[in-house]
C-alpha cells in the first residue's frame, strides 16, 4: 500500500465513523423545523402535522443517502 492510499483509506476510516455517528444519534429522531427567537424552539407537533409528510420522506432520503455513502466507502477501502 502507498503512502496515498493509507492517507485515502485513513480518510475513508474517519468518514464512516461519522456517518455511523450520525446514524446513532437520529436513531428515533425526526426531521423537523426549529426556530430561533432569542432562544431555540421547535414548531410544535401539531404544525408539523401540515407538512409531516414531506418532513418524512426528505428524512428517508437524507438516511438513504447516509447508507449509500456508506456503502460507497466500503466498497472503496476494498478496492485499496
Amino acid at each position: 500500500m502507498t503512502e496515498e492510499q493509507y492517507k485515502r483509506a485513513c480518510e475513508i476510516n474517519d468518514r464512516i465513523t461519522e456517518l455511523n455517528n450520525v446514524k446513532e444519534e437520529i436513531v428515533g429522531c425526526r426531521l423537523t423545523y426549529c426556530a430561533y427567537t432569542g432562544e431555540w424552539s421547535f414548531w410544535p407537533r401539531w404544525q408539523m402535522a401540515r407538512i409531516r409528510n414531506i418532513l418524512d420522506k426528505h428524512d428517508a432520503m437524507i438516511r438513504q443517502e447516509i447508507e449509500d455513502e456508506l456503502k460507497n466507502l466500503e466498497n472503496e477501502i476494498k478496492t485499496l
